[in-house]
């Protein structure tokens, strides 16, 4: 469970724990599939400079509430990057960013991209 910024903004992601053993992308936006309780969802998924050296993710399910996620095992698989992290001034120009970057990734997971 993160801060809820995401939920609070209309986009609710889930944060997953990765093994330190693996390693974790760049920071950035990344167009992606998360797979939980045998189905795929398109997924868009943010790593920050914080989050990487926390060994987290976080992960936005199209079409999928997060909050069913808490406690629970969730598989995510990196398709493309779309853009470094960006600050941005106020919540509603980042849920703006953040709906723009998801109407791409749909399009990444529909343009063949296995489900």
């Amino acid at each position: 469970k993160g801060k809820g910024k995401g939920k609070n903004i209309g986009v609710p992601t889930a944060n997953i724990a990765v093994d330190k053993r693996k390693l974790i992308p760049a920071a950035g936006v990344y167009a992606g599939i998360g797979h939980f309780n045998n189905n795929s969802y398109a997924a868009g998924i943010f790593i920050s400079d914080e989050l990487a050296l926390k060994h987290q993710i976080e992960v936005h399910l199209i079409g999928l509430d997060s909050a069913g996620l808490y406690g629970e095992e969730l598989t995510v698989e990196f398709l493309s990057y779309l853009r470094a992290p960006v600050s941005f001034k106020t919540d509603e120009e980042l849920a703006a960013r953040i709906k723009k970057d998801l109407t791409k990734i749909k399009k990444i997971k529909n343009n063949g991209v296995r489900s």
